[in-house]
């Protein structure tokens, strides 16, 4: 029960790294005055994207959540580990669905407010790494006390 959510949450952890640092150099370009093509984000294709997964990741926490309350003590790490990613995926879409509604509504540079919205992402994911990973913390050194 530990050995998973450990692969999980340090799976997660290096992608969302590597694509912090992608948002990064995508900034930096544009800071250097590389080109940003508006055309690479299609705001109404993000926007359907956003709703989609939206509505599904909404359905899935509060499917977490209505367990939860059924059985408040049974809240296992691996699902801890779970509802880690599908809170990061929820975190995506509402973050992605306000870089559409800029893009389209405001005139924001497509290639720039998406760099944004994935920085801001990605530490949103990594909060929940760190509780995430607290809470694994505690039950390996729960196992290893019980040993």
């Amino acid at each position: 029960q530990v050995i998973a959510p450990m692969i999980s949450l340090s799976a997660l952890s290096y992608f969302t790294f590597k694509i912090m640092q992608e948002a990064l150099d995508t900034l930096n370009q544009a800071s250097l005055g590389g080109s940003q093509d508006e055309d690479d984000v299609n705001a109404y294709i993000v926007m359907f994207f956003s709703l989609w997964c939206f509505f599904s990741d909404g359905a899935s926490i509060a499917a977490f959540f209505h367990n939860y309350k059924d059985n408040p003590a049974g809240a296992q790490v691996n699902m801890m580990s779970a509802l880690a990613h599908v809170g990061a995926d929820f975190a995506r879409s509402v973050t992605t669905f306000v870089e559409a509604i800029l893009i389209m509504g405001f005139n924001f540079n497509g290639a720039a407010t998406d760099a944004w919205a994935c920085i801001i992402v990605s530490i949103i994911i990594l909060l929940g790494i760190a509780l995430a990973a607290w809470k694994w913390l505690k039950a390996v050194r729960a196992l290893f006390s019980s040993l």
